[in-house]
């Protein structure tokens, strides 16, 4: 769902850009098993069935284990896992290889961010100047501002915080990809 939304997000703007996403994509879809496996399990569950075989227990906790045979003669979307599933000998560790997705995920949203990284430098001081500017003349950390819901007299009023808590978070996570 994420790589899909983003694809969207990018197409919209960027043609150029998205071919690029698309680069970084495939990068992780070619190096990473469980970034194709579960891939194509989000596709399995999403038109057949839950694919869960075995749930154990151990002092690991627990692990979530499905048969590539069972899921291979139920469903024929696999594509090229196909071969690489016929080839195991054992179950396969779910839980292992949505991690292995995690790592391919955390690569493309990396990618993403680096390359956003000028617009949210220049984003991340509007913000910082727009949050001091409510701390220094109204000493107030956590500005809001007042909404009606629906916009009609009569109608019940709420104070909405503007998010700006998050501005250390992305600061953070810009300086983790290169001091600014």
């Amino acid at each position: 769902m994420y790589v899909d939304q983003l694809a969207h997000m990018i197409g919209n703007n960027n043609p150029e850009l998205l071919g690029e996403f698309r680069r970084k994509c495939s990068e992780q879809y070619d190096s990473r098993f469980g970034y194709r496996f579960c891939w194509r399990l989000r596709n399995y569950a999403q038109h057949l069935s839950i694919p869960i075989h075995t749930v154990a227990y151990g002092s690991g906790g627990w692990s979530i284990f499905v048969s590539p045979q069972v899921l291979l003669e139920r469903y024929d979307g696999w594509s090229t896992l196909r071969d690489e599933m016929a080839a195991m000998d054992g179950d396969i560790d779910v839980v292992q290889q949505v991690n292995e997705a995690m790592y391919g995920l955390t690569e493309i949203a990396r990618w993403r961010t680096i390359e956003q990284a000028p617009s949210l430098r220049t984003a991340l001081q509007d913000a910082e100047a727009l949050r001091d500017h409510f701390r220094r003349e109204y000493d107030m950390h956590f500005p809001v501002y007042a909404r009606c819901d629906p916009p009609v007299v009569g109608s019940m009023m709420s104070l909405t915080p503007i998010n700006l808590w998050e501005i250390d978070t992305v600061r953070e996570r810009l300086a983790d990809l290169d001091p600014m």
